[in-house]
């Protein structure tokens, strides 16, 4: 009987001993997740986590050139802006002179809104000489500003989901 106990005893501490050398060896310590938003027209909106950022992506076609990595307080800034394409289009529409702009600044970044002959544009960029730029047209604007409002509630559910 002392025999089972100590054989019982043995097999329980090997296995407990090898369960948790195997969950050593899988920890997640190097992480990159990714959420898939939204995609309006060809704009991507998506949350990026790493073990060290979060971060909201909004991207047009042409790669990493054409998309911005913004913290969530930013993309709600330029949410904030982008809801109001209508009133710009309206405004710089109405203008006569064939090209025209406004520039409104969002925190670290910028929303250029610009009118040249019958083409509305919006741009999202870092008023630097040389930075990526997400284009936008004018029926995409404000659904992508909308999407940028929820950016806040967007990183928290990722970050209380996606927490390794």
């Amino acid at each position: 009987m002392m025999k089972k106990i100590v054989f019982s005893a043995v097999l329980l501490a090997i296995v407990a001993w090898s369960g948790a050398a195997a969950a050593e060896e899988m920890r997640i310590q190097d992480y990159v997740f990714t959420w898939h938003v939204a995609k309006v027209g060809s704009v991507s909106i998506r949350v990026e986590k790493t073990q060290e950022h979060l971060w909201i992506i909004v991207g047009s076609p042409g790669g990493k050139i054409a998309s911005v990595a913004l913290t969530p307080s930013q993309a709600k800034v330029i949410g904030e802006i982008l809801v109001q394409t209508q009133d710009y289009y309206d405004r710089l529409m109405k203008n006569k002179r064939k090209e025209v702009k406004e520039v409104v600044p969002a925190g670290d970044y910028r929303v250029t809104f610009s009118k040249e002959g019958r083409d509305f544009e919006v741009k999202i960029d870092r008023p630097k000489a040389f930075s990526s730029a997400v284009l936008l047209f004018e029926n995409q604007a404000p659904e992508v500003g909308e999407w940028l409002l929820k950016s806040e509630a967007m990183a928290e559910l990722t970050n209380r989901k996606v927490n390794p």
